[in-house]
């Protein structure tokens, strides 16, 4: 066997390992979230944790820094959505093995309004010594225009 091949070998070990844990720390995001085990899921991240929303619309937070900014956002959220599932999520390797991205998708219940909430997720997340110290939430706002947007009231012909 060549130095080459060895190399491959466990170059593709070290791909495989970081794979699993992304997978296990994005399921373990998604269950906590379920259960409403708030403080296991606040565990998940760095204590500088900044968790961002790029296309968050006006009236949204764009980004949050810090533990207690990101605790007291998911009150709100809690408030607001009611989540009962999150699909398997697919993980995508980066160049830097430090940052993956995760595709699933997420569903629940508006509770102002009683719709459903049907989400498609992209989220590219980093990690620093096995916490998340890095989320970049990539939300479809109009999956929120839609939950929050009364039904049209019906006609008579």
């Amino acid at each position: 066997m060549t130095n080459s091949s060895v190399s491959s070998s466990s170059t593709i070990d070290v791909l495989n390992e970081r794979a699993e844990q992304a997978l296990h720390l994005i399921n373990q995001f998604g269950s906590l979230l379920l259960d409403k085990d708030m403080q296991s899921w606040l565990d998940l991240f760095d204590e500088q944790i900044r968790f961002e929303f790029p296309y968050a619309d006006e009236g949204y937070n764009k980004l949050l820094e810090g533990k207690q900014a990101l605790a007291q956002h998911m009150e709100q959220f809690d408030g607001m959505i009611r989540m009962n599932h999150f699909s398997t999520p697919v993980i995508h390797q980066t160049l830097n093995p430090d940052i993956f991205i995760a595709q699933f998708q997420g569903t629940g219940i508006l509770l102002e309004t009683g719709k459903v909430y049907a989400q498609d997720y992209i989220s590219l997340i980093e990690v620093k010594n096995g916490k998340i110290s890095r989320y970049l939430d990539y939300w479809n706002p109009l999956a929120v225009a839609r939950a929050v947007t009364p039904d049209a009231p019906t006609q008579e012909v």
